[in-house]
């Protein structure tokens, strides 16, 4: 359906995001390994708060994914490696 070219999305699932959120969705797209507590602590949030603003965009699709380069694996294989 989505290959599609009259498929439109549905946008009924708007998120606000507040500049803490811009902020986390910067952070992890800078380095997707990052633990919950460096986070919190780069955005000047509690850590349990911090888990929940990220399991929220995570639910809300606004993080898909996670990818980090692997030095083992990119040495091994030149390759990227994705995980969900």
């Amino acid at each position: 359906m989505a290959s599609d070219p009259t498929y439109i999305r549905n946008m009924a699932n708007i998120v606000n995001l507040s500049s803490v959120d811009v902020e986390i969705i910067r952070l992890l797209q800078n380095d997707a390994r990052m633990t919950n507590r460096s986070l919190a602590q780069a955005v000047g949030i509690a850590p349990s708060t911090c888990l929940e603003r990220v399991q929220r965009l995570r639910n809300s699709s606004v993080i898909r994914v996670s990818t980090c380069y692997l030095d083992v694996a990119h040495r091994q294989f030149g390759r990227q490696v994705t995980a969900p």
